[in-house]
């Protein structure tokens, strides 16, 4: 897990400094790199929004395993 937060820091890297030249090379001034970066800022706000989001949809919904443990559970004390 470490090793993809660590190829994901260095690719958002690499593509901030990317897109600020990119707009320095098309002539937009020193100042477009800031709009690019804010840009990139609420991007990468959405994208945790998002994920925060799922990470809470996904912790209300019932696990499967937890749900054929309790079966298997009730089952075999049955049994007994």
């Amino acid at each position: 897990m470490s090793a993809a937060n660590q190829g994901a820091f260095n690719v958002a890297n690499a593509l901030g400094a990317a897109l600020g030249a990119g707009v320095l090379s098309a002539g937009l001034g020193y100042t477009a790199p800031i709009w690019v970066g804010a840009a990139l800022a609420l991007a990468g706000t959405a994208v945790c929004l998002v994920a925060l989001r799922t990470e809470h949809v996904d912790a209300r919904t019932p696990d499967p395993v937890v749900a054929d443990v309790d079966t298997w559970e009730r089952v075999t004390a049955t049994v007994r």
